[in-house]
């Protein structure tokens, strides 16, 4: 951090120095990790336009899966944001 006058350089000063205390509580503490918790499990609707042919071939994949087009969807895309889908290489 590059602080920018010098009122920042001395606050940045007196935190590496260890002047600083922390005023969470434990119980304050565990409120905020549910509250973070909470907002990561938080479900989203979006929208989203696909072509006519790749809707029919999202179905018939989830057809063959057993699973509804909205739970293949999400799959893929959490499999795709954690790393474990990724493009081939040709």
């Amino acid at each position: 951090m590059i602080p920018n006058d010098f009122e920042e350089s001395e606050i940045v000063d007196s935190f590496e120095r260890g002047e600083w205390q922390s005023v969470l509580t434990p119980a304050r503490r565990k409120q905020h990790q549910l509250y973070a918790k909470n907002t990561l499990l938080r479900n989203k609707q979006v929208k989203v336009r696909i072509s006519l042919k790749d809707w029919r071939n999202i179905q018939l994949k989830a057809m063959a899966e057993g699973i509804s087009c909205q739970a293949l969807m999400s799959t893929i895309l959490h499999n795709y944001t954690a790393g474990r889908l990724v493009d081939k290489v040709a």
